[in-house]
């Protein structure tokens, strides 16, 4: 497929990282987030999810009343 990309495994270990948590943490983009929209009972879609960084964060927010659909293509 022309222009497509696949993702170098290499940099796996990065996406759960101490130092992604440094330069992008995740419980203040959620906090962020969630202030601003009231994620509680809300559906989320969290696109190029990976591994879950901001997945199961987002799952708590949302509380039992809602859901969180995550993809990675």
């Amino acid at each position: 497929m022309a222009g497509s990309h696949k993702f170098n495994e290499i940099h796996m270990k990065f996406l759960d990282s101490k130092e992604r948590e440094r330069i992008l943490p995740k419980k203040d983009i959620i906090e962020f987030i969630d202030s601003t929209y009231s994620l509680n009972g809300k559906v989320v879609a969290d696109v190029g999810a990976g591994t879950g960084y901001f997945t199961f964060p987002l799952a708590e927010k949302v509380e039992t009343n809602g859901k969180v659909i995550a993809i990675d293509i």
